[in-house]
């Protein structure tokens, strides 16, 4: 495992080694979840505050959005220049941080 961020909410998010995440709800019942079209290689990723909203960075420099509640999707789109090495969401969820080793963090609107 690369990575792991506790949610609001008792959510446990794990980024496996391969292209492949999963979040665990420890609330009864206990569920595991996985999520598709992770972005290639991920080595970031961030819950919201309200624990409904994901995100991951890859290794190319995508950010990747998922609605937690039903696993699809969002968004994808290039983020940073090199890998996304470290994701971070507003206390608000408004907004969310992203930064790699090539070039300064970049502030983004977090699509609702």
């Amino acid at each position: 495992m690369d990575s792991r961020r506790i949610g609001g909410g008792g959510l446990l998010l794990v980024l496996l080694a391969a292209p492949a995440m999963a979040w665990q709800d420890t609330t009864p019942p206990p569920q595991i979840q996985y999520l598709e079209g992770l972005p290639q290689r991920p080595y970031a990723v961030a819950i919201s505050p309200d624990a409904l909203t994901v995100l991951a960075g890859g290794v190319d420099g995508t950010i990747g959005v998922w609605d937690r509640k039903t696993g699809e999707p969002v968004r994808v789109f290039q983020g940073v220049a090199g890998p996304v090495l470290g994701l971070s969401i507003s206390r608000s969820g408004k907004h969310y941080a992203a930064s790699g080793i090539h070039g300064p963090v970049k502030i983004f609107d977090l699509p609702r």
